[in-house]
C-alpha cells in the first residue's frame, strides 16, 4: 500500500468511526474499508485526503454551499469520491483492473450503508425455528434426566440437560438466535459469525464497556440454551408430508471468541432453512425490552404477513391468536382462578405492548368487523374471544404498495438519466 493509500485509508477509517459514534450507517468491515484503499488510484487517494482537509470533496460536486463535516453521510460521500477519482485517473499508465476491483469493494460497501438504512432484514425461516419462540417454559415436562419436551405449533422440542442450563429459556435467546439466522440469510453458509458489538446495536444497546460485559453474559448462557435444543416436525414438500427426523439445531460450535459470536447450525437443519423465502424482519423487533410481549407480538407480525403474504386475511389478526403468541399473559381461566381482573392483567398489557411497535398503526375490530375506538371500554372476555385487529402492513417491502412506489420511482429516475 503507497503512502498516499494508507492516508486516504486513515481518513475512511476516521470518518467512519464519526459515523458509526453518531448512530448513523458505517462500514462494519474494516477489512472492507483496507481493501478499498488498496484498490484506489493513489493520485485519486492523494487528491481526497488534500481536498477533504479543506473541507471539500475532490472529484464529486456537492451542490450545497457548506463544508463537508456539516453534510450528513460524509464517508458515504467519501466512498463516491473515491470511486469517480479512480475512475477519471486509471487511464495508463494505471491498469483498468483498479477500477474494477474498487467497484466491487465499493458495491459491497454501498450495500452495507443501504442495508443499515432499511428498516427490515431478511431472515431464514423454518418450520423449526419459527415454532421456537412459541416453546415457552410454562409448557416444558421434565423428565428425571432433567431434559425437558414441549410441542409449540406442531413441533415438539426437546431441551437436553435443561435443568442444568444457566439460564434456562427466555426472550433473549429467541433473539440471539434470529439474529444469527439473519447471519445465515446472508451467508447460506452453516457457520455464522457476529461480532458482540454488532449484536449490541442490534439490540438496540450503546456498545459501553459495561454493556458489553453484561451482554456476553447474557450470549453465552443463551447460546448453552439454543445449542442443547434438538427438534421432531413434519413439513410439507410438493403436496406430502416429510418426517424431519430428531435434528438438532446446533451442529457444534457455540461459543464467543475474540468478542465474535460463533455459531453452527446442524447440516440437516440448512436445507430447511434454504427452502423457504426469508422474512422481512423489523429491526426493532430485536429492540424489544425482554421483559415485556413486545418482542413476541412484533416477530409475529413479521412471521403472518409472510404466511399469508397476498392473501385477503393478511391484515386480520383475532385478538386469540396475539395472546397465544406471549407467555406472559395468562389465560381467562388462569385470572378468574385468581379472580383477578382479566381486563387488567390481559387486555392492558395486551394494547400497551402493540402500542409500543413504532412501525405498526392497527385497527381494533369487533366481531362485525366495525372499528372499536376504546376496546377498554367493551367487555373483556368478548374482546378476547371475538375481537380482531387490522394491521396496516403497507411499509412492508414486498407489499404491492411498496412495490409499486418503488417502480414508479425507478422509472422517474430512468427518465431522467436519459434526458441528461
Amino acid at each position: 500500500m503507497t503512502q498516499q493509500q494508507k492516508k486516504f485509508l486513515q481518513l475512511l477509517t476516521r470518518y467512519n468511526k464519526e459515523a458509526a459514534d453518531a448512530g448513523s450507517p458505517s462500514i462494519r468491515s474494516p477489512e472492507l474499508l483496507q481493501k478499498i484503499a488498496q484498490a484506489m488510484n493513489p493520485d485519486a487517494a492523494l487528491k481526497i485526503v488534500e481536498a477533504a482537509a479543506s473541507e471539500k470533496t475532490a472529484f464529486i460536486d456537492v451542490s450545497e454551499e457548506r463544508p463537508l463535516s456539516h453534510i450528513p453521510g460524509r464517508i458515504e460521500l467519501v466512498l463516491w469520491d473515491a470511486y469517480m477519482g479512480t475512475s477519471v485517473l486509471s487511464s495508463k499508465p494505471f491498469r483498468e483492473e483498479h477500477v474494477d476491483d474498487l467497484w466491487v469493494f465499493f458495491r459491497q460497501a454501498l450495500a452495507d450503508l443501504i442495508e443499515q438504512e432499511n428498516p427490515f432484514i431478511k431472515i431464514a425461516q423454518s418450520k423449526a425455528t419459527n415454532a421456537l419462540p412459541a416453546l415457552f417454559k410454562k409448557d416444558l415436562q421434565l423428565d428425571i434426566m432433567g431434559n425437558a419436551t414441549a410441542e409449540a405449533m406442531g413441533v415438539s422440542f426437546i431441551i437436553d440437560g435443561y435443568k442444568t442450563l444457566q439460564a434456562g429459556l427466555r426472550t433473549q435467546a429467541y433473539m440471539l438466535n434470529d439474529a444469527l439466522l439473519y447471519k445465515f440469510s446472508q451467508t447460506h453458509s452453516p457457520t455464522v459469525e457476529l461480532p458482540l458489538k454488532e449484536y449490541a446495536e442490534m439490540r438496540g444497546l450503546s456498545g459501553t464497556k459495561d454493556q458489553l460485559k453484561d451482554l456476553r453474559k447474557e450470549v453465552a448462557a443463551d447460546l448453552e440454551a439454543l445449542a442443547a435444543i434438538s427438534y421432531r416436525c413434519k413439513e410439507k414438500v410438493k403436496g406430502k408430508y416429510q418426517d424431519s427426523g430428531v435434528i438438532r439445531i446446533n451442529g457444534g460450535t457455540a461459543i464467543i471468541k475474540n468478542g465474535i459470536i460463533r455459531w453452527n447450525y446442524n447440516a440437516d437443519l440448512i436445507p430447511w432453512l434454504e427452502r423457504l423465502p426469508p422474512i422481512d424482519y423489523a429491526r426493532e423487533t430485536l429492540t424489544a425490552d425482554p421483559r415485556t410481549n413486545q418482542y413476541f407480538f412484533s416477530r409475529y407480525l413479521d412471521l403472518n404477513y409472510r404466511r399469508n403474504e397476498g392473501k385477503d386475511r393478511v391484515q386480520i389478526i383475532a385478538i386469540k391468536t396475539l395472546l397465544r403468541q406471549s407467555p406472559n399473559i395468562p389465560t381467562v381461566a388462569e385470572v378468574k382462578s385468581r379472580k383477578a381482573s382479566v381486563k387488567q392483567k390481559i387486555l392492558v398489557p395486551l394494547f400497551r405492548d402493540l402500542d409500543r411497535i413504532d412501525r405498526l398503526y392497527y385497527d381494533v375490530l369487533d366481531e362485525n368487523k366495525n372499528i372499536v375506538e376504546d376496546p377498554l371500554q367493551c367487555d373483556a372476555e368478548t374482546v378476547i374471544a371475538k375481537y380482531s385487529i387490522r394491521a396496516d402492513y403497507s411499509e412492508y417491502p414486498s407489499h404491492p404498495q411498496r412495490i409499486k412506489l418503488r417502480a414508479k420511482s425507478e422509472k422517474a429516475r430512468a427518465k431522467k438519466e436519459s434526458s441528461v
